[in-house]
């Protein structure tokens, strides 16, 4: 259910980032079009700070819940031939 979640979420993020442009596009088309003296200079966004932080964390919750699964089920397989055996 996380993943759907996460994912859903990652969508949302995406839409409103290309929201955020193209307001920011609309704005300067505007500018250009009647006032170009007028249009701002370009300014660096923090994105390169972000950059230089690393990628986001990543979460593991379900893989380790898929490696656990897995390691269990070699140990109630392994109990399971002891018993038939003895």
């Amino acid at each position: 259910m996380q993943v759907l979640r996460a994912d859903s979420e990652r969508q949302i993020r995406a839409f409103d980032q290309q929201r955020a442009l193209n307001h920011h596009l609309a704005g300067l088309t505007a500018y250009a079009y009647h006032s170009p003296k007028k249009m701002p200079r370009y300014k660096p966004t923090s994105e390169a700070a972000k950059a230089k932080a690393g990628p986001e964390p990543v979460n593991t919750e379900w893989a380790r819940a898929q490696v656990s699964a897995f390691f269990t089920s070699f140990k109630v397989n392994a109990q399971a031939k002891k018993k038939r055996k003895g």
